[in-house]
């Protein structure tokens, strides 16, 4: 068992989970309280076996209509135990802090895991209750987390960026024993509200004042540590690969003319030929080696990513204009699709199964189904499988809500499969904008054609909700610091392209902003036109819209920590202009 808190800041922030991580107990401890015993009588014969939101409960395992693919459950330490014994001398996990590496191999971070479970048991932590880690990617946030399964608690993933009353409202709920913090920071956060935390017994920091490091970062200079890494697989969030798009056509832009020349010959051809791949073609064009010696390698090299083999996204989905750019650089970003309460990962993409916008097919043993579909087969996506998470920690009204009882995960998500049962993503059910006139409004595909007929915008956002028509918050690419993951005021080299080709001289979002740059406004006036002609109904145009001040970040509060547009909060943020786009309504 384990608890996690899901990747948007919502009100599931404060909502732990009970999560099988494919692994399920197969026996409850013994000494099951008596109210226990009571609610899990009560959800086994209300016929809703599949969940529980009691910390001690029993769950029915989801068994497939095939006695060969029905596995027999297994706990997580017997999972690290057994990886322990098979690959003892290999190299299991790696960090790097400063300068200096710290690389484990699999015995190594068994027993690593073990002494952390001791340590936890040592300083008062009881039978399920919280080990709460709160801190940026590192070997000691995976290895508290399963110390903490080991030794019986419940592993609780907190963010980074969470306010301590947050904190506070997770570690209540997991009754939580010990709090495992990186930084001064995060210990701050914990000093303000453990005066009421009844449970708390210990702060564990492991690791010294990091001044430079700033939360949800994940990575300082992150290029340099890909080329000294040379990793295989490579998972990043859509901040990542904007950075390393814009250093890509950096580069391109610095480089002569001739050398533009042959990049442009080969991104082509790279083009063509994966579009040709993904429909099953196997035959390549006798350039095409070429082209990769040329320009495919270099920029690899360039990215760190020369002995990469599969690259992959995670949280919001990447607009087609920079899936098609690391397509050209035959470089295929895979998309994940996946929930906390599926631990992480439902369906992903592969090389011999990859279309454009589409997150995959489901993993083996799992199944998908998609309901109240639409004219255009859009429809509620549902989820099945032993990946499933057991509940929401004491909460049963929300559990019940999100698992049927057949097992079946609603996720709220919008989607549809196609005729070779690739998923794709068509936004949340919760983001529909319905209109004054009634009509409802799915804002995402309609946000993915500006983002794809604009290349200057980064994110565009409809708000409508209630209102006669639907506008525009646009946000324009702007560069990144790589050291905080803050927005910056100059425009990323892209955009400043996009802006020469238009023959305009803006280089600041401030030179454009308040309609100071005539050309760029027109530039996305005539865009907004061209989205609205593929509108189905009048309701589905884009009627006014705006280029607010800072691109948004997770900093700022916009996005969650995957990148992932946080509607609510950017409502409340940019309440002032939403509104002056209503004050004088059009005819």
């Amino acid at each position: 068992m384990g608890t996690t808190n899901p990747e948007e800041q919502d009100l599931r922030t404060t909502r732990p989970l009970l999560k099988t991580k494919a692994i399920l107990r197969s026996k409850i401890h013994s000494t099951i309280s008596k109210k226990a015993r009571a609610e899990n009588l009560e959800t086994m014969t209300s016929g809703t076996r599949y969940w529980t939101s009691n910390r001690e409960g029993q769950v029915q395992l989801r068994m497939g209509k095939n006695p060969l693919e029905n596995e027999p459950p297994v706990t997580v330490p017997d999972l690290i135990m057994s990886a322990a014994t098979k690959y003892s001398h290999y190299l299991a996990i790696g960090s790097k802090y400063k300068k200096s590496w710290q690389v484990l191999t699999y015995i190594e971070y068994y027993e690593a895991c073990r002494r952390a479970a001791k340590a936890f048991l040592k300083v008062g932590l009881e039978r399920f209750h919280g080990v709460g880690i709160m801190g940026i990617n590192s070997s000691e946030w995976v290895i508290a987390s399963i110390g903490a399964i080991m030794a019986g608690g419940i592993s609780v993933g907190i963010l980074s960026s969470n306010s301590p009353k947050a904190c506070q409202v997770i570690a209540e709920t997991s009754e939580m024993d010990i709090f495992v913090v990186d930084n001064d920071r995060q210990l701050q956060k914990v000093n303000q509200i453990q005066g009421y935390l009844k449970h708390l017994k210990a702060i564990i920091q492991y690791r010294e004042d990091i001044q430079e490091v700033q939360p949800n970062l994940y990575s300082g200079f992150l290029m340099e540590l890909l080329r000294e890494v040379q990793p295989t697989t490579f998972c990043g969030i859509p901040w990542v690969w904007d950075h390393m798009l814009d250093s890509l056509k950096t580069k391109h832009l610095d480089s002569t003319a001739f050398r533009r020349r042959i990049d442009r010959w080969a991104m082509r051809m790279g083009l063509s030929t994966n579009k040709r791949r993904m429909m099953g073609e196997i035959h390549q064009p006798l350039c095409f080696g070429l082209a990769k010696r040329l320009t495919f390698e270099p920029a690899r090299k360039f990215l760190g990513l020369n002995h990469c083999e599969q690259f992959l996204n995670v949280g919001m989905g990447l607009p087609t204009s920079t899936l098609d750019f690391f397509l050209s650089m035959n470089i295929p970003i895979m998309e994940v699709y996946g929930l906390p309460e599926c631990t992480g990962v439902h369906t992903v993409s592969n090389l011999q199964a990859y279309r454009i916008r589409s997150c995959g097919k489901e993993l083996p043993k799992t199944h998908t189904k998609v309901e109240k579909e639409n004219q255009n087969g859009v429809g509620n996506l549902c989820l099945w499988g032993r990946h499933i998470f057991m509940g929401y920690l004491r909460d049963k009204q929300n559990t019940e809500n999100k698992v049927d009882t057949h097992g079946w995960l609603h996720t709220n998500d919008l989607g549809f499969l196609d005729f070779d049962k690739f998923l794709y993503i068509m936004g949340k059910a919760k983001d529909l904008i319905t209109l004054s006139s009634g009509e409802k409004v799915n804002p995402y595909p309609i946000e993915e054609r500006v983002r794809t007929r604009i290349p200057i915008v980064h994110y565009a956002m409809l708000v409508g909700q209630d209102f006669p028509y639907l506008c525009a918050l646009l946000t324009l690419k702007c560069q990144i610091n790589p050291e905080t993951g803050e927005t910056r005021g100059n425009l990323t080299s892209e955009a400043v392209a996009c802006c020469r080709k238009l023959r305009s001289q803006s280089t600041w979002l401030s030179d454009v902003l308040y309609d100071r740059d005539p050309i760029v406004t027109q530039f996305i006036n005539q865009g907004i036109e061209d989205v609205n002609s593929e509108a189905p109904t009048v309701g589905a145009k884009i009627i006014k819209w705006v280029i607010l001040d800072n691109d948004f970040s997770v900093d700022g509060g916009e996005l969650g920590p995957m990148s992932k547009m946080n509607r609510s909060a950017v409502v409340k943020i940019y309440q002032e202009e939403i509104q002056k786009l209503y004050e004088n309504p059009t005819s």
